[in-house]
């Protein structure tokens, strides 16, 4: 008998692409916050922290089913952000991330428009 044979572990191919994603996501969200952080260097740290964007409900990086990738990886940084934060966040509203979102890609000093537009409009598959 194939000891191999349904053994489902964290080495399995569904979780290692969970974990895979998380991580990405988790990277793409650290350097967002930093970009922000650094071209609005000059606002005061509460301001500052309101522009952040938080973490997201899980179930973009639990979902692990193949045709859910195939569309997943061609998302844009800005749909895939856009999605409802994290329940845990209970002072800020669910549509926090798709309202900083539109701000930045909104803003009226073009460079800094310009600087986010190109980073919401990437796919998860350029990053």
């Amino acid at each position: 008998m194939d000891e191999g044979l349904g053994e489902h572990n964290k080495f399995s191919d569904d979780n290692i692409l969970r974990k895979c994603k998380h991580a990405v996501l988790n990277s793409i969200l650290n350097f967002i916050n930093k970009k922000i952080k650094t071209v609005y260097s000059y606002e005061n740290e509460m301001i500052l922290k309101e522009k952040k964007l938080l973490k997201l409900k899980q179930n973009q990086s639990i979902n692990s089913k193949a045709n859910y990738n195939k569309t997943f990886i061609n998302k844009t940084i800005k749909e895939i952000f856009s999605e409802n934060i994290s329940s845990k966040y209970s002072r800020h509203p669910p549509s926090h991330n798709k309202d900083i979102i539109e701000m930045l890609i909104n803003e009226e000093d073009e460079i800094k428009k310009t600087t986010f537009t190109k980073i919401f409009s990437l796919t998860f598959l350029d990053c």
